[in-house]
This record gives structure tokens, C-alpha cells and sequence, in this order.
């Protein structure tokens, strides 16, 4: 969700002094003094005459004391008929006039409330609140500019009050002018570092800006003055998009403790939540701000992506269309509903979405993007290759940017070519195999991949290499390396598909040949979890139990594979089925899936779900059988049992969504003509 635009503490809504409202007591302004009537009336009147004044006075101060704490108990009518009383005999009186303006602005009567402000200004000059109070009323009636000449006028009165600042700032920034609004914001920190409004109005002016570390700490300093729900949402949004999920959650949550009904804070809970991988609980988190608010669009769309995210897609459905009644055109809702029957198995009916997301908004790189995957998963290359690239305008892709341009293929002569790695080890695993096509054009060019991959890309012959992680050395053009089937013009027919493209460390080979040798049986590899934070993991992972149909074909013995999330389940398997668990010996030393690797060169068969895990045995040429969802990742295209990018894979489907059961039987079916 769009986070909000920021709710500050207000320094309008709490009681002001006499000198910032005239709420607290009349001065007599617009009469002469007491002392003064004495000395003109001993010169010119006589004494009763003087007696008569100083009575008036004092019946006029009792009048605005009176009315002054009717208008602060909000007894509006009662308090301006005190005061017009007043002006029915003082028509020029400074507070009385003030204080009507000040009734006047706070019942929206704006041209009545600038008449009388400007009256008591004419009275008395010299009051910088008089002067603040017609500011206000300008801003009631969007009169912007006379607003900001008003309260440039107050702060030249009161040079060294801190509200007329702040107020300053917030009318700068309603006009666009941002860097004087700052400056606004940082004086009212010098003359008053106790105002929270000061430290927030600065906070969003750096979050809005981009510069996320100064907008969070002056959030946090305007937080430790007032623990109010909508500074904790906003530093909840500076969090998030710093990708400091555990704090954005934290202050989310905190939000919510101070202001139940804090709709959006429960939207952007959920929506944290689903990034981190927390699906069940984002979920509960965004039905409660669908609750709280159902005419929030985006919280029906948020919760939407939560629950396909699960696999709902039938409820995540209905989020969407809900959302499109309240925007229909809102490119992002349009988008949404076409990724929704794209998860059904729908392309057909999802490219339309995508075609009116960019009618709602052209040049949308998420649509683009989706639209390219689309085609991409139907055999459409050369328009889907062209889509994905759009992918480095979208926010969940790491996709490295540099200033430097594009390779577009042809030979770079003498500028020096980089080739960077992106997304997951998967990706890279599948794409690198494009590294020698471009050191056939480059013998020089070189390539930034993950870290924790170099020793398994080393020793497969794709040095030498850089870590991405790392400073890079200078280079003048460069390219992503899911970028590169764009830049050759792959076609399904064209896919450079020439296997073991990967290769195990020969010594690992012999050690863990040794290792298995004492196993006898028909060894089948397995992996059944996906890293849980991806979005869509539920509808590639399995459980371990999916298995057991291979674990009773005969002759079969199943070894885990799985690191990580999910290793956990082969434990919990009891007697049910025997799975002998590898996982704690690998790849704990000499890189990522280097055992891993070595071990599947000694396997008979590797079963996994859409993980690296089937990428790694696909480039290492082993046989390898993935079980995929209804609606799977774009690679993998639909009604194919094989890989245009992987001989050796054969690819089992479900038949209908969510139904793992019937695709691991015919899975042991298959697995049962295998074995000797």
C-alpha cells in the first residue's frame, strides 16, 4: 500500500496562550489604558465621566473573560454572541475582533473570520498572533500565497517562536516549495527542539525526498516528544522501505496498540508480514483493516496478494474485483486481477488485464514485466524476452542498476564488460550457462556472481569471477545476466540446452560415491521446501509426506537433500516412511551445493520441487523429475513434460490446482519401471 501522507501532531488543535489565540483574556486592545483615561480625564472630563469608562472596561473584560471559556468548551454560539456585544459597543476592539475571527474560522466562515482578523490586526499591529489566526483563515479559503505572506509577517513580529515555523513550513509544502519548507522545519528545531510537528514535518520531508535514515531518526526524535499512532506508522513506512521489516513491524504493531482503529497500520502490518513470509498471519492482519474499512481499496487488493499468496486464489479473486469497484482504473488492481487467473492457469484471460493495467497507466514496468512472464510461459520468446526486461523498474527484483548503458551484443571493442548475476541461486544457476556465448564476443568481459556460488561456477569453468557483493572494478557497459537471452534472441528452439554445463568437484565425487555405496537400493535425491519468504512458495513446496507414494515402490530408498526450512520434517516422518538424511553433511565448507552437487552425481534419480535444487541438477545432467504446480513459474511454460532448457528434466503437473496426491502416484508409477 501507498503509505499515507503524514498525519502530524497538531500544534492548531491544542490550547494556545492569550499571545498565540487571545483565548485567554481579554487585554482591553482597541482601548485606551486606564492609567490614560485617568490622565485625560483629570485634564479634559470630569471625574464621573471617568468613572463611567473605567466601568465599561471592566464590564468589557468581564464579557471576554466569560466568553473566552465558552469558546474553549466548544460553546461556539454563546461565546460569539458575547463577543458581538462587545463590538456592538467597541466596534475597533483588538481581542474582541480576534477572538470573533477565531469563531468565524472554526465554523467555516472564512470571509467573516478574515474581515474581523483583519480589523484586530488594524487595532493592534504589533500581535504576531492576530496575524498567525488570519493566516489560517487564508488556508481555510485556499488562499495560499496570502496564507504564506501572513505568517512570513507573523514570524517577522515573533522572530523566535517556533509555531509560526512549523505553520510556514506545512503551507510551503502544500505549495511545492519544499526546500524553503525545510528550511522552516529546521529553524522551528533550533528555536523549539521540543515541538514533535517540527521533527515530523522534517521526517517526511526526507521521506519523501528518498534520504530514509534522516527521515527516520528525526521520526524517532519527534516519537520520544509524542508517542502518537501516526508518527509510529510513518516511521513503520520509513522501516519498510528501507527493508527493516522486524522495526517496520514493530512500529506498525505499536501503532495499532495506540489507535485500535488505525486501518492503514494494519493494511502495512499485513503487508510487512507478506514480505517477510508470514502469509497466515498478513492474512489476519489485512482482513482486520478490510473490517476496520472496507471502502479501502487497497487493503482489499493487499489482502488479496495474501491469500493467493496461500493458493486462495478464488478469495484473492474476489479482493480484487471488491478493490476494482472502488478504483476501477487503478493500474495496479487491473494488474493484480490478471496475475490472479495467470495462478489459475488462465494466461488468456490474464494478458487483457495486463493490456488495461497499461491503459491505466503506460509504460507500467510491473504489467510490462507480467505481461512478458506471460508470454514467456507460452512460447512467445521474442515478445516475452522483451517484456522482462522491464523487470529492473520493478521493486521485488535485486537487479543491480548502474549508470553505465546496456550491452546491446555487439563486441565492446575496448570498454570493459561487466555481466552481474541477479535474483536467486536458481536464476543463476539456470542463466550462466550464457557466461561462454558472451566470452566467445568478450574474452575479457567479466562476471559478478553471488558469493556464496563461486566456488561451485569456478569449478565448472565459468571463471574467473567477481563477487557481486563486493566493490567492482571499473567497467564502461554492462548487462544482467537474465538479460542475456534477450540480447540473443533465444527462441524456444534456440535455448543452449548443451549438458553438464555444471560440474562437481571430482574429489567430492569420489568421497560421496564412497559414502553412498553402502546404501544399496535404487537412490532417489529429494527437496520438497522452497525459501518460504517467496511469494508463491505455497503453491511450489510440498511437505515430505507428498512422498511417500515413492517411498513404498520397491527397491527404493529416499535420501533428503533439504537444508534449511523444512529439513525439520524428515524427523517428524517417525515410522511412517524411512528417509536417510544427507543435509547435515553438506555443503558446509567448500561453498553452496558443492556436496549437494557431488552427491546427485551418485544419485539415480532427483525428484524436487521448483527450488535451485532443480536447476543445479538440470545443469549437472543428472535425470531429475520436478513436480510443479497447476499455474508454475514462467520457465517452465505449460503442457510440457520436458524442458527446453534441461534434457535431462521431466516436469510433472498437477491436473488440478492444489492437488499434490494424484501427481506423486503417477510419479511412483513412473519411479516403479525404473527400478531394476
Amino acid at each position: 500500500m501507498r503509505p499515507s501522507k503524514a498525519v502530524r501532531p497538531s500544534v492548531r488543535s491544542r490550547p494556545a496562550s492569550r499571545r498565540q489565540r487571545g483565548l485567554a483574556g481579554p487585554s482591553a486592545r482597541g482601548r485606551p489604558a486606564p492609567r490614560k483615561l485617568r490622565a485625560t480625564a483629570s485634564s479634559h472630563v470630569d471625574a464621573d465621566a471617568c468613572r463611567g469608562l473605567e466601568s465599561i472596561m471592566a464590564t468589557t473584560a468581564q464579557q471576554l473573560d466569560t466568553a473566552v471559556q465558552l469558546h474553549r468548551a466548544g460553546r461556539l454560539d454563546e461565546a460569539r454572541e458575547i463577543y458581538r456585544q462587545v463590538l456592538a459597543r467597541e466596534p475597533r476592539h483588538a481581542d474582541a475582533n480576534n477572538l470573533m475571527g477565531l469563531v468565524a474560522r472554526q465554523k467555516g466562515e472564512f470571509t467573516a473570520a478574515i474581515a474581523h482578523l483583519q480589523a484586530a490586526i488594524a487595532a493592534d499591529a504589533t500581535q504576531a498572533a492576530y496575524v498567525a489566526n488570519l493566516a489560517e483563515a487564508y488556508r481555510g479559503m485556499q488562499r495560499l500565497p496570502e496564507a504564506i505572506a501572513a505568517y512570513e509577517q507573523a514570524i517577522r513580529l515573533q522572530p523566535g517562536e517556533a509555531v509560526p515555523h512549523i505553520q510556514l513550513a506545512t503551507l510551503l509544502e502544500q505549495t511545492g516549495q519544499l526546500d524553503r519548507a525545510a528550511a522552516c522545519y529546521h529553524k522551528a528545531t533550533e528555536l523549539d527542539p521540543t515541538k514533535p510537528a517540527a521533527w515530523a514535518g522534517l521526517g517526511m520531508l526526507y521521506k519523501h525526498a528518498g534520504q530514509l535514515a534522516p527521515a527516520g531518526d528525526c521520526l524517532r526524535r519527534a516519537i520520544q516528544l509524542y508517542d502518537a499512532a501516526p508518527l509510529h506508522f510513518e516511521l513503520g513506512n520509513v522501516c519498510q522501505m528501507q527493508g527493516r521489516l522486524d522495526e517496520a513491524i514493530e512500529c506498525y504493531r505499536r501503532a495499532l496498540t495506540l489507535q485500535g482503529d488505525f486501518a492503514a497500520a494494519a493494511c502495512n502490518l499485513g503487508n510487512a508480514l507478506r514480505e517477510q513470509g508470514q502469509s497466515e498471519e498478513a492474512v489476519e492482519q489485512l482482513q482486520r483493516a478490510v473490517a476496520m474499512r472496507p471502502d479501502l481499496a487497497a487493503a482489499q487488493s493487499n489482502l488479496g496478494a495474501a491469500l493467493q499468496d496461500l493458493g486462495r486464489l478464488d478469495e484473492a479473486q474476489a479482493c480484487f474485483e471488491r478493490a476494482l469497484q472502488s478504483e476501477p482504473r487503478r493500474s495496479e488492481f487491473l494488474l493484480n486481477l490478471g496475475t490472479v487467473f495467470k495462478d489459475k492457469g488462465l494466461v488468456a484471460e490474464a494478458l487483457p488485464w495486463y493490456e488495461r493495467s497499461l491503459a491505466a497507466q503506460p509504460g507500467y514496468a510491473q504489467a510490462l514485466c507480467s505481461r512478458g512472464t506471460a508470454l514467456l510461459s507460452l512460447g512467445r520468446f521474442a515478445e516475452g524476452w522483451a517484456g522482462y526486461e522491464h523487470r529492473v523498474g520493478c521493486s521485488q527484483f535485486n537487479t543491480l542498476k548502474f549508470p553505465q548503458p546496456r550491452w546491446d551484443g555487439s563486441p565492446p571493442g575496448e570498454r570493459r564488460l561487466l555481466v552481474h548475476c541477479e535474483q536467486g541461486f536458481g536464476d543463476t544457476l539456470q542463466f550462466i550457462r550464457y557466461v561462454p556465448l558472451v566470452r566467445q564476443i568478450d574474452p575479457r568481459a567479466m562476471v559478478a556472481a553471488q558469493t556464496e556460488l563461486l566456488p561451485l561456477l569456478e569449478a565448472s569453468g565459468f571463471g574467473p569471477l567477481l563477487a557481486k557483493e563486493q566493490p567492482l572494478p571499473p567497467f564502461d557497459v554492462h548487462v544482467p545476466l537474465m538479460s542475456l537471452p534477450h540480447v540473443f534472441g533465444t527462441e524456444v528452439e534456440t535455448v543452449p540446452a548443451d549438458v553438464p554445463y555444471l560440474h562437481a568437484a571430482p574429489d567430492l565425487v569420489a568421497k560421496w560415491r564412497e559414502h553412498l555405496a553402502t546404501q544399496p537400493g535404487f537412490r532417489v535425491g529429494i527437496a520438497w521446501q522452497g525459501r518460504r519468504a517467496f511469494r508463491g512458495d505455497a503453491l511450489r513446496s510440498m511437505p515430505l509426506a507428498r512422498f511417500e507414494p515413492l517411498a513404498r515402490v520397491a527397491g527404493v530408498r529416499l535420501f533428503s537433500l533439504q537444508k534449511g526450512p523444512g529439513s525439520e520434517q524428515v524427523a517428524e516422518m517417525g515410522d511412517r516412511f524411512e528417509v536417510i538424511d544427507l543435509a547435515s553433511g553438506l555443503d558446509y565448507s567448500g561453498g553452496a551445493f558443492m556436496d549437494t552437487a557431488a552427491v546427485m552425481k551418485s544419485l539415480d534419480l532427483v525428484v524436487t520441487s521448483d527450488t535451485a535444487i532443480a536447476h543445479l541438477a538440470g545443469g549437472l545432467g543428472v535425470r531429475v523429475w520436478v513436480p510443479l504446480s497447476f499455474a508454475p513459474d514462467w520457465r517452465w511454460m505449460y503442457g510440457r513434460e520436458d524442458s527446453p532448457w534441461y534434457p535431462t528434466m521431466r516436469l510433472f503437473r498437477q491436473r488440478v490446482l492444489g492437488q499434490w496426491d494424484e501427481v506423486f502416484e503417477r510419479m511412483a508409477a513412473e519411479l516403479a519401471t525404473l527400478v531394476p
